[in-house]
């Protein structure tokens, strides 16, 4: 299906979705995404982003912003682009990147759940690690799956809510 053959939804039919994270620089992590557009959606995250040198296990969290847009539309599938950044809480290291690249989602619209993976290329935009710490990387890949539960229930009898830029048509 084509872009411009999507009917557009409503705003009434967009709902904000909450879900667990894993990866998009965190191990584990909880992700709240809000639809700005049928298309478009606005992700935070904040999780829990672990280091480990010669000497020691690090504890950290992490917080990210994700910025998903869905430019092709299948009947349970999108694909699109995301651009991210993210930064590590300054405890025992501190660690600041950016991400671009491929954006899926894939839904079930009657179980108003949602999967989306993000994959891409990440850069390091500033990286302070421990002195025992030799790792000089300066990119890593970037990978985000989530899980998402729209936080509106569906009306009775009337057709499942868009989550997160899914139409109910598509």
């Amino acid at each position: 299906m084509a872009l411009g053959s999507v009917p557009p939804a409503r705003a009434a039919d967009l709902y904000p979705a909450l879900g667990p994270v894993v990866g998009g620089g965190s191990l584990i992590g909880l992700d709240v995404t809000v639809p700005l557009g049928p298309d478009v959606t606005l992700a935070v995250d904040a999780g829990l982003r672990p280091g480990l040198s010669i000497e020691r296990l690090y504890g950290n969290v992490d917080f990210g912003m994700v910025v998903g847009a869905e430019l092709s539309h299948g009947k349970a599938s999108r694909h699109g682009i995301f651009g991210t950044a993210g930064a590590s809480a300054p405890a025992d290291f501190f660690d600041a990147w950016t991400a671009v690249g491929w954006h899926y989602v894939n839904y079930d619209r009657r179980e108003l759940r949602q999967f989306t993976l993000d994959l891409g290329p990440a850069v390091y935009l500033i990286r302070q690690m421990p002195p025992e710490t030799a790792l000089t990387i300066p990119a890593f890949v970037y990978v985000r799956f989530v899980f998402h539960i729209p936080l509106a229930p569906a009306r009775p009898n009337a057709p499942a809510p868009v989550t997160t830029g899914t139409h109910p048509d598509a």
